[in-house]
């Protein structure tokens, strides 16, 4: 014969459900955002009551997919008390963004539309020249070449791990950097009044180390560094500024 639950085990069980059902996560903390503030991951990924709840918070991070956010390839949620959670970002890495019509078209380094907005994100470079005459959110870019991709990924790791003197003092390429332009299979990387033409693809890493030791001697001047000639058989390579 089974043995029944009593009525007041099974009452209790059903108030405390009931409690955390209606019991609001109070505390949040982030890690692993820079894209989004607190209070706009907060308001993405709990925007009403319901999404609140400390029992459906707890249902959902057990036997339910995450919502999906252009910016974030995925998040985790983690109890650290009984009203509070840590929410892990995983951001999907962005390899720069293009203007278009009045918006900002975000990519990844495959080429692949992630993002269309009119807000700019900081840390994100600007990339001009590639001109498409369309775009579609979750397609690549239509662009004359797939090799664009492999030189702005080149381009872009070199600035944003790359220290160079500014004013006195050294600061990360990527952050005194414009835009990175395209013209025609040439590109370039615009810093305020200097344009460095860096030309194809050949020799481009050594290039991009040429310019870093060029453009401290540039500081306070505006004009074109032109390396796209650039001959690594030279013994003392030259550079044209003008």
């Amino acid at each position: 014969m089974k043995k029944r639950i009593p009525f007041y085990l099974a009452a209790l069980v059903l108030i405390l459900l009931a409690v955390a059902f209606f019991l609001p996560i109070s505390d949040f903390s982030w890690e692993g955002s820079s894209l989004y503030s607190d209070e706009e991951l907060e308001e993405m990924l709990f925007p009403d009551t319901l999404s609140r709840s400390v029992a459906v918070t707890w249902l959902r991070e057990r036997f339910s997919a995450h919502r999906r956010f252009p910016l974030i390839e995925k998040y985790t949620v983690s109890f650290t008390g009984l009203r509070s959670v840590s929410v892990r970002i995983y951001e999907k890495s962005l390899a720069g963004y293009l203007a278009f019509q009045e918006y900002c078209l975000y990519f990844d380094w495959d080429g692949y539309l992630v993002e269309s907005s009119t807000q700019v994100i900081p840390g994100v470079l600007r990339i001009t020249g590639l001109e498409p005459d369309h775009a579609v959110l979750g397609s690549r870019l239509p662009v004359r070449s797939q090799e664009i991709f492999s030189i702005i990924l080149t381009v872009s790791q070199f600035l944003k791990t790359n220290l160079a003197e500014v004013n006195g003092e050294e600061v990360l390429l990527a952050d005194v950097t414009d835009e990175i332009r395209f013209s025609g299979s040439s590109v370039s990387v615009i810093f305020g009044e200097i344009r460095v033409d860096l030309g194809t693809r050949e020799y481009l890493e050594q290039k991009l180390g040429l310019m870093a030791d060029i453009l401290p001697e540039l500081a306070g001047r505006s004009g074109t560094l032109s390396l796209e000639n650039y001959d690594p058989s030279a013994v003392r390579p030259g550079y044209i500024f003008k």
